[in-house]
């Protein structure tokens, strides 16, 4: 659980509606001083706004012996040198996503005890072919850019690339994709939690097999010669397809026959 969410800001337009959210905005270099002077908890929340706010946390962090703990937000480029000095003091450090939601909006995720569902923000690197997200714990996880090709017309264009929905949803030009699909897909553990919230539901060959089609974005359209089978599998109509025919649907699935039920 948070206790605290500091938000260091030489700037603070928001200030007012921030504090009344609950976070303790810090303004000028002597209210930042004071903050670390208290010895704020592992559960404290930072989010340094710009770069001169970054360097006052620096300042007091350098003229201080504690080890602040807690987890820090940085949402501007920052010289390598804090870097260093930021990971040395905190439990987490997240830096500059290249697109992010308003500070609001990361707040309210912040709050939340299943913040870990949500996107903060986030980097395409076409270089490596990657997307870098950042959860709204500040650990990260990423997927190749393959992982958002599309069966459909809509292509995504990964150089206009956006965080909406609180958090959501992620968009690349006209594509969007549910940030719940990249976690479940490359989270072991939301997996199998969201899975365990499924028991109580159905869990069937048939319910698993149309999670995971849909979770691959394909249409029954899209699986040729199989679709029929599919169709009637899903709907329970056929309990125990044979076993050929399971690794054939399991193969355009892209997982094996004992992994179909997984999901």
């Amino acid at each position: 659980m948070i206790e605290s969410v500091y938000i260091v800001d030489d700037t603070p337009a928001q200030k007012r509606t921030l504090i009344t959210m609950g976070a303790n905005v810090l303004s000028s270099k002597e209210d930042v001083e004071n903050a670390v002077r208290q010895h704020p908890s592992a559960n404290s929340w930072w989010i340094a706004l710009q770069e001169p706010s970054a360097h006052w946390l620096a300042y007091a962090l350098a003229n201080s012996s504690v080890r602040v703990r807690g987890r820090l937000l940085a949402m501007k480029d920052i010289p390598a040198q804090l870097t260093t000095l930021f990971a040395d003091r905190f439990d987490k450090l997240a830096l500059k996503p290249h697109s992010h939601l308003p500070i609001n909006e990361i707040l309210t995720i912040f709050l939340r005890q299943d913040r870990d569902e949500f996107c903060i923000g986030g980097t395409v690197d076409k270089a490596a072919q990657a997307i870098i997200c950042i959860r709204g714990d500040l650990t990260v996880i990423s997927a190749p850019l393959s992982f958002f090709e599309s069966s459909s017309r809509v292509v995504p264009h990964f150089n206009d690339f956006e965080v909406i929905d609180h958090g959501r949803t992620l968009r690349f030009g006209r594509y969007e994709a549910a940030f719940s699909a990249l976690l479940y897909e490359r989270d072991s553990k939301y997996r199998r939690r969201l899975n365990k919230m499924r028991e109580q539901k159905e869990r069937s060959l048939g319910a698993s097999m149309r999670r995971l089609r849909k979770q691959r974005r394909l249409r029954l359209s899209d699986l040729g010669a199989l679709e029929k089978t599919v169709a009637r599998i899903e709907r329970g109509e056929v309990k125990v397809p044979r076993r050929q025919t399971l690794a054939r649907i399991a193969k355009l699935l892209h997982v094996s026959p004992e992994q179909i039920q997984e999901y």
